[in-house]
């Protein structure tokens, strides 16, 4: 079985919880026996949040921010729980068609869609 995230799902790994997934269900998901895949562009959305987070003073100690980031982006890299899934030009051509016939404005939601679609052509 495969799953592919959003950016909800992966956050609590940068220490960052929501009301939709906190560090006790990231947890769950990491032990699920699948695999775990997250598209590259997440990390710049997750990234993106962090930033926002601390312009709106919901976060305050950027150093700490910066450093949770990283280590969470270390494990991601290096602990082989999660696939990171690279942005390709299949992908890119999905992600936009998605654009203009869906009319989905999210972009990362169409990158996450065109990658799993792209799994399911390419794979």
């Amino acid at each position: 079985m495969k799953i592919v995230l959003d950016t909800s799902f992966i956050l609590p790994l940068f220490n960052i919880e929501t009301n939709v997934f906190r560090k006790d269900d990231f947890s769950v998901l990491a032990r699920i026996d699948a695999t775990r895949l997250v598209p590259s562009p997440l990390l710049i959305e997750a990234k993106r949040v962090l930033y926002s987070l601390i312009k709106k003073k919901v976060i305050e100690d950027f150093d700490t921010a910066v450093r949770d980031f990283n280590d969470g982006l270390r494990f991601l890299l290096y602990r082989n729980v999660f696939r990171i899934v690279g942005l390709n030009a299949d992908v890119d051509l999905l992600e936009s068609t998605f654009f203009k016939v869906l009319g989905l404005k999210d972009y990362f939601d169409r990158v996450v869609l065109a990658g799993l679609k792209s799994m399911t052509l390419f794979c």
